[in-house]
């Protein structure tokens, strides 16, 4: 094989394998609370985690210590780690800001530069309705939900009260599930995944919660996409109506105003 065939076949199957994964890849959000809501973003099998319960290290930490042989040299290292960690963080949120500074000035030249119109009230609240419908409607059908756990024992001071609220959460739960599977959000439930029971014998409500939100790599970067084409749209003819209503609104007067 000559090498142009080389290249060209390694392309080939380097745009194969790059097609099946946006075909057959999915991105999965995964959100659970039990001590805390905790938010994970897996792609490819690589998971991130956006959002944990707080004191989470620190708990892990004391726990270790318990059954540790010598737990002054453990304590020294946590410090030593803790510190590390600062530091690392303390120079990252400085990197940051000093990012963010760059495209807030970078920004505001560029408003100076190009100055748009002002949007006012309602048209802000036309762009986001707009926007909002949009969005609804390019991302009908392209999410799946699956309910791995949601259990919720209610309770509260009174026995009446407690029954009350168990009525309400129950048909809310049942509503929910009918209504996101109405408009275009297919629910999975796995086996006996829902509790919902009422607690008597506790003044306060507790609960689990597992849910997988997933869809397709493919659809995503369509959404993605659609999305930005459907803002910068809407945008620029909200502003062009910004643009017309200043041009016809009748300038003030000093003269009439003195008068």
């Amino acid at each position: 094989m000559t090498p142009w065939q080389i290249a060209l076949t390694a392309l080939a199957g380097f745009l194969f394998c790059l097609l099946s994964l946006l075909l057959f890849g999915h991105a999965r959000l995964s959100i659970s609370y039990t001590d805390g809501l905790r938010i994970t973003l897996s792609i490819f099998g690589i998971k991130k985690t956006l959002l944990e319960p707080k004191g989470k290290g620190s708990a892990r930490a004391l726990k270790d210590l318990t059954d540790c042989k010598a737990p002054e040299k453990e304590i020294l290292r946590a410090l030593r780690r803790e510190q590390k960690r600062a530091k690392k963080a303390k120079k990252k949120q400085a990197k940051a800001e000093a990012k963010n500074a760059k495209k807030k000035a970078k920004r505001e030249a560029k408003k100076q530069k190009h100055p748009s119109p002002r949007l006012s009230i309602g048209e802000t609240l036309s762009l986001a309705s707009h926007l909002i419908k949009k969005l609804y409607t390019i991302t009908k059908g392209k999410f799946r939900l699956r309910i791995k756990k949601l259990t919720i024992a209610v309770g509260s001071a009174d026995a009446a009260t407690t029954a009350i609220l168990y009525g309400s959460l129950s048909g809310v739960a049942a509503g929910l599930l009918d209504f996101l599977d109405a408009n275009g959000v297919p629910v999975t439930v796995d086996p006996n995944a829902i509790s919902i029971t009422p607690d008597f014998t506790s003044e306060d409500c507790s609960g689990e919660l597992s849910l997988l939100l997933s869809i397709t790599l493919w659809r995503a970067l369509a959404i993605l996409l659609k999305g930005g084409i459907a803002y910068l749209r809407e945008k620029a003819a909200a502003e062009e109506h910004s643009k017309k209503r200043l041009q016809n609104e009748p300038l003030n007067d000093p003269s009439a105003d003195a008068e």
